[in-house]
């Protein structure tokens, strides 16, 4: 017996609405959080005198978080 063949992730996107709207918004959401880390990385060098250099190592590993203070 012969199983049939499960349609393509892409067919799939393109045939449900809601799967389209959540690729769009996640595709938004990815360019948002990439153009507000550079805004960061300014603010933290320019304005609480921090090394860019600790700067880019930390938004590099991730811990962003221990340049603002929440720790």
């Amino acid at each position: 017996m012969v199983k049939p063949k499960a349609p393509s992730s892409l067919r799939v996107l393109r045939g449900n609405p809601l799967y389209r709207g959540v690729t769009v918004a996640e595709f938004l959401s990815a360019l948002g959080v990439s153009a507000a880390a550079l805004q960061i990385a300014s603010f933290l060098v320019k304005e609480m005198d921090a090394s860019l250099f600790v700067v880019m190592l930390a938004r590099r590993t991730g811990a962003m978080w221990l340049m603002t203070g929440a720790a």
